[in-house]
């Protein structure tokens, strides 16, 4: 049998100009660019193009399928990973607007080489989610710099972003991709970091956006992302159970300078 390649990290995309570039420029720190795959959901905005025209290896795979579905995503992601496994031990999955970290030394290609060692199949990430809070004198997020020197705030999400990231095996997500039916191992250690949240307007701005998309009738998974109306956005935005649950980042996490 032909020896697999380690890992290879993949994602899918649907116009997302501005996560997809931290997406790529975080993961591309630990993966040569060859074992990076970018699902390109039927994009129309410069955000594959500006991904090809600076990382000439990553491997992007355009899907036709116009409509936002996320039936039609979990079944593309699954596809994939079914392929990828055939050449890599493990895969790593993300969305453009997550990105998973080692908390313990920051190092994901060490982290990844000490799965592959281990009998474990898949490892389950715990979820923390970056907010943006402008009564705390924060100011519109510039994607144009490092986002943890901007943000000094988030909170705990293991409902909805504690999730299988690691795995050597294929993953039963369901749709929506929060949740899959693998037994898993829980790493506390291994954080999924979110940024939906990293800036109020921009967040909007991209519900707004998502509204352009066309949607199967009936279809109420991923609502969230097409919420337009500013005193229900405002509401979702401020979602958490108890303002007390939001906290500081730790230091040690802002000065890592990761993304």
């Amino acid at each position: 049998m032909m020896n697999r390649k380690k890992c290879a990290v993949f994602t899918m995309a649907k116009n997302e100009r501005w996560f997809l570039p931290i997406w790529v420029n975080y993961y591309s720190q630990f993966f040569n660019e060859s074992d990076i795959y970018i699902l390109n959901h039927a994009s129309t905005d410069d955000s594959i193009d500006i991904i090809r025209s600076e990382y000439k290896n990553i491997n992007i795979i355009d899907l036709t399928y116009e409509p936002f579905d996320d039936v039609f995503k979990v079944n593309e992601i699954r596809k994939l990973q079914s392929t990828l496994l055939e050449t890599y031990q493990s895969t790593l999955f993300s969305d453009p607007d997550e990105l998973i970290v080692p908390v313990n030394n920051f190092n994901l290609t060490e982290y990844i080489d000490k799965f592959l060692s281990k009998p474990d199949q898949t490892i389950k990430s715990n979820g923390w989610e970056i907010i943006h809070l402008p009564n705390k004198n924060e100011p519109d997020i510039d994607l144009s710099q490092p986002i943890l020197s901007q943000r000094s705030y988030w909170f705990h999400s293991p409902q909805w972003y504690s999730k299988i990231a690691l795995s050597k095996t294929m993953v039963n997500w369901s749709a929506g991709l929060h949740a899959a039916a693998n037994t898993s191992t829980a790493d506390e250690d291994l954080y999924l970091i979110h940024l939906h949240r990293i800036d109020y307007v921009l967040s909007y701005i991209k519900n707004v956006t998502n509204n352009q998309f066309k949607r199967p009738q009936g279809m109420e998974l991923g609502s969230h992302a097409f919420i337009t109306n500013p005193q229900q956005f405002h509401k979702h935005f401020w979602g958490m159970e108890n303002s007390d649950d939001i906290t500081l980042i730790p230091d040690n996490i802002k000065q890592s300078n990761l993304f």
